[in-house]
């Protein structure tokens, strides 16, 4: 478990520890404001003087989370499995954050559990999810972040890509937008049923508003016949949403939960 500060010094230490060895990794990457809420940077000034005297933590951006998740993939290997990045405290509004900057991560081909979930707006598509199937055929949990995008870039196809390539797959947290078109073009190519995803978070989904609930709902019941927990906060669309979700064949089930 690793708090950081800044990007630079993060990026340091972990160049300075082995990590080839290391499974399981969390980082808490904290906003500047808070630094000194502790009293900590008084004692870190006093017995560290040449690292901390004068020492001005700075926002991570883009350029920081590239670099350290560049480190990252030089640094362990493919043994890492379980890898969490938050921010604290945590933003209403996180800063948007373009695919390529989480493009490093893919090399660490031994990950089933990613949470960025309370980090940065990722503005993923369906490219980037094709290539996170690829990446990780092992995932079992990915909680990502691509709530407050203008427009949400991962369609149907991208989302039942990412199901039929990682079969093992429990828990997803994204958005998507949903449209008649990309309902069409996933049944036309045979949905293929994931039996292992049973918690779904869809986020602030979007729904086009000339989709038939009824063709959402056995699609969906297609690709996650197991489905157990599902939750929506739907832009556009709510009935949709609503009705798809509370007539899914097979549903008795399952636990749904509409913000």
């Amino acid at each position: 478990m690793i708090k950081g500060w800044d990007g630079l010094s993060l990026v340091q230490l972990l160049k300075t520890l082995t990590l080839t060895c290391l499974r399981t990794l969390e980082m808490t990457l904290n906003e500047p404001s808070v630094f000194g809420e502790d009293g900590n940077h008084f004692s870190l000034s006093e017995h560290h003087p040449s690292v901390f005297k004068g020492y001005q933590p700075s926002t991570i951006d883009d350029l920081d989370l590239t670099r350290i998740f560049e480190t990252l993939r030089d640094c362990c290997s493919h043994m890492l499995t379980s890898l969490s990045i938050r921010l604290e405290p945590r933003l209403r509004h996180p800063p948007n954050s373009p695919p390529m900057v989480i493009r490093p991560l893919l090399w660490l081909t031994g990950i089933t559990h990613l949470d960025v979930h309370n980090l940065h707006d990722f503005d993923l598509d369906n490219a980037a999810m094709q290539d996170m199937a690829s990446a990780w055929p092992l995932l079992q949990c990915l909680f990502t972040n691509n709530r407050h995008m203008r427009q949400l870039k991962v369609t149907l196809l991208g989302f039942s890509d990412l199901l039929q390539k990682c079969r093992q797959l429990d828990e997803l947290f994204i958005s998507i937008c949903v449209s008649a078109s990309g309902i069409t073009d996933v049944t036309a190519g045979g949905p293929v049923p994931n039996t292992s995803i049973c918690t779904l978070d869809l986020g602030y989904s979007v729904a086009e508003e000339d989709i038939d609930p009824r063709e959402l709902a056995k699609l969906v019941s297609d690709i996650c016949p197991k489905l157990h927990n599902f939750h929506v906060a739907p832009k556009t669309n709510r009935k949709a949403w609503d009705f798809a979700f509370m007539n899914i064949p097979g549903g008795e089930t399952l636990s749904v939960l509409f913000d």
